[in-house]
């Protein structure tokens, strides 16, 4: 699924978040959710995959080991977030600069 929550407010997004899980329990099958949101990633996923910036290739695979229902509140989640934060600080970094090129580029072809 990519990207399936982009749109939708906070509590719908929490309860079809939570219904996703109940599903995804209850059926024991496999699902790939595409997020960018990282919050959302570490709710739900049981392992987070990191991309690079062009091209995207796997950078991590981050395991995510802790029990449902998970709370947003938890010490643990926040240093996953923190380390994820930093893989992919340099990826944006790494993406502006190769547009600021391009962008550079284009004004010089002008």
């Amino acid at each position: 699924m990519d990207e399936p929550f982009a749109a939708l407010d906070v509590q719908t997004r929490s309860k079809l978040q939570d219904f996703l899980i109940q599903i995804w329990q209850d059926s024991g099958a496999s699902v790939l959710f595409v997020t960018h949101h990282i919050d959302e990633a570490i709710a739900l996923a049981d392992r987070v995959v990191v991309f690079t910036a062009r091209p995207g290739t796997i950078k991590s695979i981050v395991p995510i080991k802790l029990p449902r229902p998970r709370d947003h509140r938890d010490p643990v989640l926040r240093d996953l977030r923190d380390q994820l934060i930093e893989l992919l600080a340099d990826e944006v970094d790494r993406a502006f600069a190769e547009q600021e090129q391009i962008n550079d580029r284009d004004k010089i072809r002008a």
